[in-house]
């Protein structure tokens, strides 16, 4: 009965909770998990740029297995302790496609979450233009961010399709508003 047991518990599928990393295109995918004293976490990110360059990312998260963020799009940029980032606090900006279409969005900067070492600027959309914003990505090539003349930013849209539908995989949300 014991050699049952133990043979059924090593060929059951094992709970994913291994970190896992996935390449679309110029695009990038991570799933990272993590446990806190009451509730395990898992995050979702896509994302494009970086290598010194702000990042593009879309990301997602799960609480104990339930989907409780729905996708955001934020773009993220770090400068070293001292440095100012190129983005201002409070700046009006904006996510204009190869399109045309143009979405604003919001500037903030402040320390990172690490603290003092970098400097954090971030944009973020409202809620409500987010699957818009995602519906543009969809259909793009690229994506251009910022405040013109002073700071702008562009993306490679190659490889977001199935970045977004690998991360909705893997936390568990129903892509089909966008892909």
């Amino acid at each position: 009965m014991r050699i049952a047991a133990i043979l059924l518990l090593a060929t059951a599928p094992a709970i994913a909770s291994e970190d896992a990393y996935w390449e679309f295109g110029d695009w990038s995918v991570t799933v990272t998990h993590s446990f806190g004293e009451e509730h395990a976490y898992t995050e979702c990110r896509a994302w494009t740029g970086g290598d010194g360059d702000p990042t593009l990312s879309v990301v997602a998260g799960l609480i104990d297995g339930e989907t409780h963020e729905p996708p955001h799009v934020e773009v993220v940029e770090r400068a070293m302790r001292g440095q100012p980032t190129a983005m201002v606090d409070g700046a009006t900006t904006a996510f204009l496609f190869d399109d045309g279409t143009l979405f604003p969005a919001s500037m903030h900067t402040g320390e990172s979450e690490d603290g003092p070492m970098y400097r954090i600027g971030q944009i973020f959309l409202d809620q409500d233009v987010v699957t818009p914003v995602l519906r543009a990505m969809r259909n793009g090539a690229m994506v251009h961010v910022g405040i013109s003349p002073q700071w702008t930013q562009t993306f490679s849209l190659t490889g977001f399709t199935a970045s977004f539908g690998k991360i909705a995989e893997q936390c568990g949300f129903d892509p089909s508003g966008v892909i």
